[in-house]
């Protein structure tokens, strides 16, 4: 796999049907956005270019594709909107354990799981980045890929 950039992290399969055509367009767009804009045109999301539910590849394949995808990546971002069991925080484990550069975006940092609330504090890789409304998330991405070194 060739080196990833950014790694995007979010639920996928935690969302009712309509909720997930939402979240993954408002994903895709900052996908898209990245890379026509920033210097950062390799951008991992494992919901690009999947419009529905239904089309995820099967359990085994999705975790080796996702781990190898984090092992190249230079930065893992999260975007979770609503609190929920997804496997994302499995994937965002396994990038804390590498100690890659990862970043948060929440709407309450109390949402996250306990030990996630305040890893900001005990990791300088960390950094949680809590947004009020859906339209603050794009803003606050923006700001962000623009600002990363």
């Amino acid at each position: 796999m060739n080196k990833i950039d950014i790694f995007i992290a979010s639920p996928l399969t935690s969302f009712n049907p309509s909720e997930y055509t939402i979240n993954n367009k408002r994903i895709c767009e900052l996908v898209s956005w990245t890379r026509e804009y920033t210097l950062y045109k390799n951008v991992f999301y494992a919901g690009e270019n999947k419009n529905k539910k239904i089309n995820f590849d099967d359990a085994e394949s999705a975790i080796k594709m996702d781990l190898e995808a984090i092992r190249s990546c230079k930065y893992f971002v999260l975007i979770y909107p609503i609190k929920t069991i997804t496997s994302a925080f499995v994937e965002i484990g396994y990038a804390m354990a590498l100690q890659k550069k990862v970043h948060i975006f929440v709407k309450k940092r109390e949402d996250l799981p306990f030990i996630l609330q305040n890893s900001d504090n005990a990791y300088k890789n960390i950094c949680i980045h809590e947004y009020l409304r859906d339209s603050m998330l794009d803003e606050d991405f923006k700001t962000f890929i623009v600002s990363m070194k």
